[in-house]
């Protein structure tokens, strides 16, 4: 299954997150948002443990580490 469709189901399961500025909608948004952060929490979890194989001597295991590392190591800083 492609990226682009699978962002596209966890999108129409979680719901929107964006605020509005209204309480009735935003109460709703709250609650997605934080399903969405331990969603992505997760996601960054398994590959965090992933990209300690970079270093691996199995050649498929280091191909699949160095992709979750540049994952992690080009993750945004908040400034």
């Amino acid at each position: 299954m492609d990226a682009k469709i699978i962002i596209e189901i966890v999108d129409k399961l979680i719901g929107e997150i964006e605020p509005r500025g209204e309480t009735h909608i935003d109460t709703k948004r709250l609650e997605n948002i934080k399903k969405y952060a331990k969603v992505a929490e997760h996601m960054v979890f398994e590959l965090n443990q992933i990209s300690y194989n970079s270093e691996a001597q199995e050649h498929s295991i280091k191909q699949i580490g160095k992709v979750a590392d540049g994952f992690i190591k080009n993750l945004p800083q908040k400034s």
